[in-house]
């Protein structure tokens, strides 16, 4: 049975590369295009034997464009 994992937000493929360490197969999202380009580089063996897609959107709630956005502030307690 396949294991398939969504990783909404992947970033820089943390979470991506753990959980293809634990044989589940990935759909990575990542927003920025930089970081999907980073992604489908360093994983470009996975890609090829077909156990992670990298798609190179943003998710929200209407359709539509919208401006990038990338957070540079960090929060501390």
């Amino acid at each position: 049975m396949r294991r398939l994992i969504d990783d909404i937000g992947a970033h820089y493929g943390s979470d991506t590369g753990f959980q293809m360490s634990k044989r589940c197969d990935v759909i990575a999202v990542e927003a920025d295009p930089a970081l999907a380009a980073a992604l489908s580089e360093r994983f470009a063996n996975q890609i090829a034997k077909g156990r992670l897609t990298v798609l190179n959107v943003g998710i929200a709630e209407g359709g539509g464009a919208l401006p990038p956005s990338v957070s540079t502030r960090i929060w501390h307690r």
